[in-house]
């Protein structure tokens, strides 16, 4: 009875185990969204022939990472999820010599082929080549583009907006028609078409973790940016034939990578400063009157560096915006004889006086000082002041427990708060705070052919109207500042 108990309680943990094996698979999948890449390549001889059992070894030179490994028997190696950043390859077998190739970057989502020719020679000759990893992707059906870490830091940006960098792509078209969108419902961020999709149906990765509006639309804070540019190591847009490991939608993916801390400590500060001083007038600003006020302040600073050496290491990255957006607002209005009571009716003026009871609503509206439209109203411009400001922080934390196991952590929070100005001094207050963080880990088994992954993810958005005052006129801003 006992023996046939055991022989039952074995088989009822084998079975647990393969319906906990099932119900995970999908979500290894879902993390599978990892902000790495994969370094592969086949080992030869001079003569072509493959070599097995060849020991192949790639280090981070920043952060001293290291993946050691062997050659298959058809003289392939393959070294998946690792971290973006600048490699070294080292390649050593008995009877050979040497070989150590420098010059390897390695970018997100990419498979770079790294092949090696091995000499015949003593193990005590080593040979480096320094060469680029070849541009053509021969392992992958995927399209896109990249955006390098010397694109990031080196291309001028009005407003410090990474997302703008994502236009300079192929089949990436923005979307203009959006770019004055003032709801607070979300969406704030560029609106793009990628490979001929809709401006809703795109996916927006941050080191792995969905960082796409609620409303299916380009993240971005209430203030229509996305700051912490200096933060941005790199991203990828993918346009088509992307794997499934993306799925869900049916556009592009943008795939943004973080900067981690290294073994040097380094960091940057910033102060950006635009004003009206030396813009131009916009169609709709008077001639006679000066241009609307603007000021907008960008400030903030960036640092890095080890914990611990080669084992620990932090990032973190402020950027303040203050901006003061003058906008100019062209709003009809009643006259000052339509306030006394006077229209023109048939092209004649007559009076028809003013009811009590609108009184106190026709004197809600301003005397009008543009031109008069002959029917009663004339132009009321007016150049209110838009303040925003936002604040954006980001830290970041990596650990390389062991040569097979690292973990990264982040976190984001991001406060905005616009008061946006109606047509007659009117104004609503549209305040944003987002926060997220994304824990994740990944294991590389002793065959550094294969990788696991597995982490958690979490975002909170809040946006909200508040309205401070009201206004019978309606209008909308024909100056816009971007």
């Amino acid at each position: 009875m006992v023996r046939r108990l055991g022989i039952s309680l074995r088989a009822f943990e084998t079975f647990v185990t393969a319906i906990v094996a099932v119900i995970a698979l999908p979500t290894c999948l879902v993390f599978a969204q990892l902000p790495t890449g994969t370094i592969l390549g086949v080992v030869k001889d001079s003569s072509g022939a493959v070599i097995p059992g060849v020991s192949v070894t790639v280090t981070n030179i920043d952060t001293s990472l290291t993946r050691t490994g062997a050659s298959a028997e058809d003289g392939s190696y393959r070294f998946p999820a690792l971290p973006v950043g600048r490699y070294r390859l080292e390649a050593t077998k008995e009877g050979f010599s040497a070989l150590t190739r420098t010059g390897i970057t390695l970018e997100v989502a990419q498979e770079a082929t790294v092949d090696v020719i091995l000499e015949v020679g003593s193990a005590t000759q080593t040979v480096t080549v320094a060469e680029e990893v070849p541009l053509v992707q021969t392992t992958s059906t995927t399209l896109g583009g990249l955006v390098n870490e010397e694109q990031v830091a080196n291309l001028p940006l009005n407003g410090r907006n990474y997302t703008q960098l994502a236009t300079l792509q192929p089949g990436v078209i923005p979307i203009l028609s959006d770019l004055s969108r003032n709801d607070v419902s979300g969406g704030h961020g560029l609106k793009m078409s990628i490979g001929g999709a809709q401006s809703t149906q795109n996916s927006f990765l941050m080191d792995g973790q969905d960082v796409t509006d609620y409303s299916g639309q380009t993240p971005g804070s209430v203030a229509g940016t996305n700051l912490g540019i200096d933060a941005i190591r790199e991203f990828t847009i993918t346009t088509n034939n992307y794997s499934t490991e993306y799925g869900l939608v049916s556009g592009g993916v943008m795939n943004v990578v973080t900067n981690s801390g290294t073994n040097a400590i380094h960091g940057s500060g910033f102060e950006f400063l635009r004003n009206s001083a030396l813009d131009a007038k916009n169609y709709f600003d008077p001639a006679n009157r000066p241009i609307p006020a603007f000021k907008r302040n960008q400030f903030g600073g960036v640092v890095g560096g080890p914990i611990k050496k080669d084992k620990l290491f932090f990032l973190g990255s402020y950027e303040g915006l203050r901006e003061r957006l003058g906008l100019t607002y062209n709003t009809p209005v009643p006259n000052a004889r339509a306030h006394l009571g006077y229209l023109p009716i048939n092209g004649v003026e007559q009076f028809i006086g003013v009811h009590p009871g609108v009184l106190a609503m026709m004197n809600l509206y301003p005397l009008p000082n543009g031109p008069d439209n002959s029917d009663g109203t004339a132009q009321f411009i007016n150049n209110p002041i838009q303040p925003a400001t936002e604040n954006y922080v980001l830290g970041r934390i990596d650990a390389q427990l062991s040569d097979k196991n690292s973990l990264y952590g982040r976190y984001v929070f991001d406060q905005a708060d616009v008061m946006r100005p109606g047509a007659c001094s009117c104004r609503r207050s549209s305040p944003m705070r987002v926060q997220s963080s994304s824990p994740r880990g990944t294991t590389c088994p002793a065959s550094s052919r294969a990788s696991s992954s597995g982490g958690a993810s979490w975002a909170t958005r809040r946006s909200g109207t508040l309205s401070v005052s009201s206004s019978p006129a309606r209008s909308r801003p024909r100056r816009c500042r971007s």
